[in-house]
């Protein structure tokens, strides 16, 4: 009974509090749904943060390159992982075209150009190109990690975009740009640059060089040992082939006639005595006369 009666007043709970909320199609019911997920989301954000690594939150700085970081989530985990990439991506782009953009300026600056309409206007589009990342490359994913969460996975990743490939950058895009090319070149610092990047993929040439020459004495070394390696084997080959046919030599040697042994001298015949001596000197005889 006591049972029953539980029952009925949850049921009766329920039924009221449906009906003290707001009616589904009504504004007020739509208003409480976005409550409803900005509460999610909000409490989502705060554990992100909780458990986010240091490195997200505070990425490091350096002279020599450009750090970018990002975070996604996913049901699936391979696409958590590529978003986060992809998002990281997007902002080592978007701080690569701030700094050639700031680049461009300071030559132009210098060569007195730097109000010049079309200088500006070309500028605005090669920093335009680098941010939709047509020219992001020899990035790397420094660091990554992965939590799994209620309804899926959470990505960190920080990616790594070294300095001097953004300065290679600047160069090419000069280089091959008429109104960039005709409005810089004459900028001491652009010239600078030119030579630094310039340098450096001499250097890279010249490593490049000193392995090829490395491997090639490597190879000519290993090819040398391995035909010393083929000439002693052919040298035992043939001692053991010697050795064999002095063993067969040895083994076939004529061997030398023995001399005639002399035939034995014969003695002198004596003559058969008549009669025998008495038959008790013959132990077990047979007296011969009496036959």
């Amino acid at each position: 009974m006591n049972r029953q009666l539980l029952i009925m007043l949850l049921t009766g709970s329920a039924v009221l509090l449906s009906a003290c909320g707001p009616k589904y199609g009504t504004a007020e019911y739509a208003q409480e749904q976005a409550e409803h997920t900005y509460k999610e989301q909000s409490r989502a954000a705060t554990q992100t943060l909780d458990n986010a690594p240091s490195w997200y939150l505070k990425p490091p700085v350096a002279n020599d390159a450009i750090y970018g970081v990002a975070t996604a989530f996913s049901r699936d985990l391979q696409f958590s992982i590529e978003k986060a990439a992809v998002d990281a991506k997007g902002e080592i782009a978007s701080q690569l075209s701030d700094k050639v953009s700031m680049k461009f300026k300071s030559f132009a600056r210098e060569t007195g150009t730097a109000n010049d309409p079309v200088l500006v206007r070309e500028v605005e589009k090669v920093a335009s190109e680098l941010v939709n990342g047509a020219d992001i490359a020899g990035y790397v994913i420094e660091k990554k990690e992965v939590q799994q969460q209620l309804n899926g996975y959470r990505t960190f990743v920080l990616i790594r975009y070294p300095l001097g490939e953004a300065n290679r950058i600047i160069v090419e895009k000069a280089k091959h740009d008429a109104v960039l090319d005709s409005k810089v070149r004459e900028s001491k610092a652009f010239q600078e640059l030119e030579a630094e990047v310039n340098g450096v993929k001499q250097g890279q040439h010249q490593n490049s060089q000193q392995i090829d020459q490395i491997q090639k004495q490597q190879q000519q070394s290993n090819q040398v040992g391995s035909n010393q390696e083929q000439t002693s084997q052919n040298a035992t080959t043939g001692s053991s082939s010697n050795s064999s046919s002095s063993d067969i030599n040895i083994g076939t040697v004529t061997p030398v006639k023995p001399n005639p042994i002399p035939a034995p001298e014969l003695m002198p015949s004596r003559p058969a005595p008549s009669t025998f001596p008495d038959n008790s000197s013959i132990k077990g005889g047979v007296n011969q006369t009496s036959l």
